[in-house]
Formats: C-alpha cells, sequence, structure tokens
C-alpha cells in the first residue's frame, strides 16, 4: 500500500474555521462543504497535520451526503491504497463501506489534465479530427486473411461499414514515437485526391498489423489517456502491436502480464491434469468464457504522459508546427501557431470561442492572404498579415490590427481556401508563453518570476485555467519577499485565492509587530469592521478573528510571553480604533 497518491497534497498552512475542510466534513456541512471544493478551488484529497483526509471525517462521523459528494469529485478511496483502506475502515457502518467499495474513480479523473486527455478521447469525433482509421481484412492468393489498418482524411466518412477511428495527428505524434517518424518523414502528407482536398492524409496508406480491431482500439485508448483497459484474451495481440508502435513502456508492462498468464494457465494445466478428465472440456470452455469476460487495467502514469507533452510544448513556443491549425495574435505583436483541439480540451472559454463560432473583435482592418511566418513562434506579426511557416499551404485569415480597447475574438476560418483560424488575444507574448506551456503539459517550463506572474495570474483566470491559477498562486508565496503584504492580500482576494489569503496572513500573524502600526494594516481593520453589517461592541472583526486565530496556532505553546504579547498589540489597536470588542 502506498502512503499517498499523486492527487493527495499535505496540508502546509492551517485554515480558519471558515474555511477549514476537515471541519466542514466532520460536522457534515455540506454546503460549506461544496462552497470550499468548488468556490474556493480547495483540494479534496489534502491530508491535515494527523494525516487524514477530508473524506476519513465523513465516513468517520457517518455524513453519508458528504461522502458521496466526494467521492463524485474524486476524493482517493481505492482499495489497496493507504488513504482509501483508513476510510473503509474507520467508516461508521456497513453502508459507508460498501459505498466507499463502489466507487469506480480512476486516478484519470482527479487529475485534471488526464481527465481532459479522457474526455478529448471520447469527445474526439467531435473537435476537429484530422487522421481517419480504417480497419481491413481482406484475402491474399494464398486465401490468408490479412489484417491492415488504413490511415484516411479525417473527414473522410466512406467507411463502408469497417470500423473506424477518428483522432488527432497532434494527439498521436506527441505519445507514439512511430506515428511521430511517420508524420516527419511525410510519409502520409497532404495532398489532393480528385476534388477533395484532405485536410491532413488523402492517400490511403496502411499498417499490417495481422490481429484483431479491438486491439488496435484499446491502444488507441491508451494513446489518449495513458490509461489501457484490455480484455486478457487480447493481451498477447496487443503485446504485438506495442511493439509495432514502439511503445517501449507498454510492451514491458503487457509483457509482465503475459507470464503472469502463462503460470497461472500451467499450475491450472497441472490441477486439471491430477483432476477427473470427465468434466475437463467443459471446464475448459467454461475458462476461456471467464477470460474473455476478465479485463486488465492499467492506470495512467501522469509524469511520463507529462514528458511526453512537454516536448509538444516547446515545439509550440519555438516554432510553428506542420499540424497546427490557428494563430493567435498577441498585444504585442506575436503570433503562435496552435492546435484547436488542445485549447479546446483545456479551456472552456476557448472551447466556447471555438466551438460555437463567436467573431468578437472582427472590426479593423486587415490584410488578407499573407503567410504566417517560419521564423518561430512569437515573431513580429505587422498589423495586416504575417508570412506563413508551413510551406506556404495554407493561408491566414485577414489579421485585425491590434489597437488598444479592442476586444478579443476569434476570426472565422475561410472553408473555401483553408485558411487557418486566427484569435486576437489582449495579452503580452511572454504572457502567452507561460499560458501555452501550460495548457499543453500542464505546467510551465521555467519558473514563474515577478512581476510576470501578475500578467499570467489575470490570464489563467479570463481564461478559465485553474490549474495555473494554483501554480500562480504558489509563485506569489513563494516570492512573497519581494511583493509588498498588502498588495499580496488585496491580490488573494481580487482573484478570489483562498490559500494565498491564508498565507497573507499567517505572515502578518508572524510579524505582527511590523505591521500592526502602518497605515495600510489599519485601513484594512477598518474596512473590515465596516463589512459587519449594524456592527456592535460585542461583535468580532473578521481580519482580526483570522489573525488572532494564527497568532494562537503559532503560539499556543510558547512559554516566553509570546502570545500575550501579541494579542495585547491587537487590543491596542482596537482601543486606538475605536473599536474594542
Amino acid at each position: 500500500m502506498t502512503s499517498a497518491t499523486p492527487s493527495t497534497t499535505i496540508a502546509t498552512t492551517t485554515f480558519p474555521p471558515h474555511l477549514d475542510i476537515w471541519r466542514a466534513a466532520r460536522e457534515g456541512d455540506l454546503p460549506l462543504l461544496s462552497y470550499l471544493v468548488e468556490t474556493k478551488g480547495h483540494n479534496i484529497n489534502r491530508i491535515n497535520e494527523v494525516n487524514a483526509s477530508p473524506l476519513y471525517y465523513a465516513a468517520l462521523c457517518g455524513h453519508v451526503a458528504c461522502v458521496e459528494y466526494m467521492l463524485g469529485m474524486g476524493a482517493v478511496a481505492d482499495e489497496g491504497d493507504f488513504m482509501g483502506e483508513r476510510c473503509f475502515y474507520a467508516a461508521l457502518n456497513d453502508p459507508l463501506r460498501r459505498l466507499l467499495r463502489q466507487s469506480k474513480m480512476t486516478r484519470a479523473h482527479r487529475e485534471p489534465f488526464l481527465e481532459c486527455l479522457r474526455l478529448l478521447f471520447e469527445q474526439k469525433d467531435g473537435l476537429w479530427p484530422d487522421v481517419s482509421f480504417h480497419y481491413n481484412t481482406s484475402s491474399n492468393s494464398r486465401n490468408k486473411s490479412n489484417t491492415t489498418i488504413e490511415i484516411s482524411s479525417g473527414s473522410s466518412r466512406e467507411n463502408s461499414g469497417r470500423a473506424f477511428w477518428q483522432c488527432h495527428q497532434v494527439v498521436l505524434r506527441t505519445r507514439c514515437e512511430f506515428f511521430a517518424r511517420q508524420f516527419k518523414q511525410g510519409k502520409w502528407k497532404r495532398c489532393r485526391r480528385g476534388k477533395h482536398i484532405s485536410p491532413p492524409f488523402s492517400s490511403f496508406s496502411s499498417i499490417a498489423v495481422l490481429h484483431s480491431q479491438e486491439a488496435f482500439a484499446c491502444v488507441l485508448q491508451y494513446l489518449y489517456t495513458a490509461r489501457l483497459e484490455l480484455p486478457l484474451y487480447l493481451l498477447r495481440d496487443c503485446v504485438k502491436l506495442s511493439h509495432l508502435l514502439r511503445l517501449t513502456d507498454l510492451k514491458e508492462e503487457l509483457q509482465k502480464k503475459v507470464i503472469e498468464c502463462a503460470l497461472r494457465e500451467e499450475e491450472e494445466e497441472e490441477q486439471r491434469a491430477m483432476g477427473v478428465g470427465g468434466g475437463s472440456s467443459r471446464r475448459h470452455l467454461l475458462k476461456q468464457q471467464q477470460q474473455r469476460q476478465k479485463v486488465l487495467i492499467i492506470e495512467p502514469r501522469k509524469e511520463a504522459v507529462v514528458e511526453h507533452f512537454k516536448a509538444l510544448a516547446r515545439e509550440v513556443v519555438t516554432r510553428f508546427p506542420d499540424d497546427a491549425d490557428v494563430v493567435i495574435f498577441t498585444a504585442d505583436g506575436k503570433s503562435f501557431a496552435l492546435h484547436r483541439v488542445i485549447l479546446c480540451a483545456r479551456s472552456q472559454y476557448f472551447r466556447t470561442m471555438l466551438k460555437s463560432g463567436f467573431a468578437e473583435g472582427q472590426g479593423g482592418g486587415g490584410g488578407g492572404g499573407e503567410a504566417v511566418p517560419g521564423a518561430g513562434a512569437g515573431v513580429d506579426a505587422g498589423a495586416g498579415s504575417v508570412e506563413e511557416g508551413i510551406g506556404g499551404r495554407r493561408k491566414a485569415s485577414s489579421i485585425a490590427s491590434t489597437e488598444d480597447g479592442k476586444e478579443e475574438g476569434a476570426e472565422e476560418e475561410d472553408a473555401s481556401s483553408g485558411a487557418l483560424l486566427s484569435i486576437h488575444l489582449s495579452i503580452s507574448s511572454e504572457a502567452l508563453r507561460k499560458v501555452l506551456e501550460y495548457m499543453y503539459c500542464d505546467e510551465c517550463l521555467t519558473p514563474l518570476s515577478v512581476p510576470a506572474v501578475f500578467e499570467v495570474l489575470d490570464a489563467a483566470t479570463r481564461y478559465m485555467l485553474s490549474g495555473l491559477r494554483k501554480q500562480c498562486s504558489n509563485a506569489l508565496m513563494e516570492n512573497a519577499e519581494e511583493i509588498d503584504i498588502f498588495f499580496l492580500l488585496e491580490l488573494g482576494r481580487m482573484y478570489d485565492l483562498p490559500r494565498l489569503e491564508n498565507f497573507v496572513m499567517e505572515r502578518m500573524a508572524d510579524i505582527l509587530e511590523e505591521v500592526v502600526w502602518t497605515d495600510e494594516f489599519l485601513e484594512m481593520v477598518r474596512k473590515s469592521a465596516a463589512t459587519v453589517d449594524k456592527r456592535e461592541e460585542i461583535d468580532s472583526i473578521p481580519v482580526v478573528d483570522e489573525i488572532r486565530f494564527f497568532v494562537y496556532r503559532m503560539h499556543k505553546f510558547d512559554r516566553n510571553g509570546e502570545l500575550e504579547r501579541k494579542l495585547g498589540l491587537i487590543n491596542q489597536l482596537l482601543e486606538k480604533l475605536g473599536l474594542g470588542s
């Protein structure tokens, strides 16, 4: 059993009672619990100083509604996992234990990046697929079956009843060395076929896979989601296919399973040989049926997936990929060629913009039909148009000039000319580079620094990237020495970052002597007192309560009088402001 999962984090900051997710779970306060998770962004699997998660407290106290809610939000309850087993044995009654065991939550559901890949796989037909795989079985002159996978245009629907999968070149080449080499060598090129212009591949190339289409479908799921759900009877077929596609890690893991299955079969054969042979054939048929019902599940490892997509992130921020289908222009005249499918999978903002056909910000003049630059991403783009760097095969749609006060928006793609869709964003190229790195590989390739983190935080909020907001919050806390503490507090409140707010409050409690008599601190207390409707002397002040809470937490065991001294400073401050309580 493991002690933690990638989705579990350890609490380094103590939260006041009104932001304490463990207290909400322990008391069965479902409205507060949902508020903290969905609005305040608390990690549902965060563990406290005694190594307990909110699910543990809800199960221990018998709050069924809270347990059901947290399981649905991705709380860890896996059988064989330390946190999952602890919750199971601490559960108040048997119905709760059954509820925990019946949870089908997988790690892909808990990791937002893996969840995006899963949704991309399930909805790939509706997100501009540019590669099609057709499963074909034919007979040769010797009447032997020849099974192949044919690759053709992603927009083609003429599958003649054959098995048919639509996919994305950018995902396949990122996750699979075999596909990356084929695309790079131009074996499957963009070209014209009759009157139809195929976006990626029109010539029908084929891969002789010599085994079932079900195995190929399972491998496609693995390439997209890093999760494999494989019926055991397809195990050997999938080993061959992973060898063909040069999926080394998958091949090694499956070969271990093959050895385990072979040893198990030998043991069963020995047992049958020692038994009575009358019903052996029947038992063998029953065993085959049971084997077809068994499924091997390989859970995704986020670290390995992120490493693959890091290479793609470096590519899109340094040059123009050949398979890009959208160009983003920044406020400082730079441009980046990107993939619509990645933008839509990672951001609801871009998904709404690109899927619904919004055409905001199309006003303004623009040249038409110039090419997009190939010197690299982030190069200067003139107000009229830019030069294309993918061989001149496609043209950028008319580029509106970037003017102050102009709204962001996307310009429609010219279907007749195959023009790239262009998007204008009021953001600097450096900030957009960080946003793109996060969207492509779930982390920034270089650390966020001050003052660049401020614009990145604003962009992450605007483009609805909650994970990037958390990374910005962490960067602000790491660089707190370089930022004014009161500005940091206002930033946390403006962008609704509870961890940053609590960090600042704890820091203020730590250096209370330095800040208590400053004008900014006095004004902060006055504003906090003004938020209490019809306040009387017996009413407390929220910000003072939070600082007192952290003072108690830091000094409750001190014997040097630090606790009394800091509380005395707070009382003196309140008396000076006439807010004594």
